[in-house]
């Protein structure tokens, strides 16, 4: 398993259809911000997800794993990465959304909040202002320093 930061067209094109094979946002992919990450096997790419970073905190992006590759801890691995890069800019807080996902990140880590407690930044964001539902959860985690 291979992790890398999408870097071309073919790779984006990749996960916009597997965001959009999960009923999930995809339009603003092509924003500048939003850094892109993909798990590979070989040449497939097998799980992606997002990341923007507004200074002290960060907004995860739809994290998806290939139905075939569930259950093999995939998505963990995904989203420490995820987690880890956010850390290595500079956040000490994640925030994601999520319409379906809630008892995962639980599992992860993540607590829910109150959608008005997030800091203006990711409010903002168009993830967050515009394209995700306001039914969805949103949630948060501290990114204490891995010891």
């Amino acid at each position: 398993m291979r992790l890398e930061q999408v870097a071309d067209t073919a790779t984006q094109d990749v996960v916009r259809q597997m965001l959009e094979d999960e009923g999930l946002v995809s339009c603003d992919l092509d924003d500048d911000g939003i850094d892109l990450l993909v798990l590979r096997d070989g040449i497939t790419v097998v799980a992606c997800g997002g990341l923007e970073n507004f200074g002290e905190c960060a907004l995860l992006r739809s994290l998806v794993v290939r139905r075939e590759w569930r259950g093999r801890g995939i998505a963990v691995m995904l989203l420490a990465a995820l987690e880890d890069a956010a850390r290595q800019r500079g956040a000490r807080t994640a925030y994601l959304l999520t319409s379906g996902a809630e008892r995962y990140f639980q599992r992860q880590g993540y607590a829910s909040v109150a959608r008005a407690s997030v800091p203006a930044a990711i409010a903002a964001s168009r993830q967050f202002s515009s394209l995700c539902p306001a039914s969805a959860a949103c949630m948060r985690k501290d990114l204490a320093p891995q010891t």
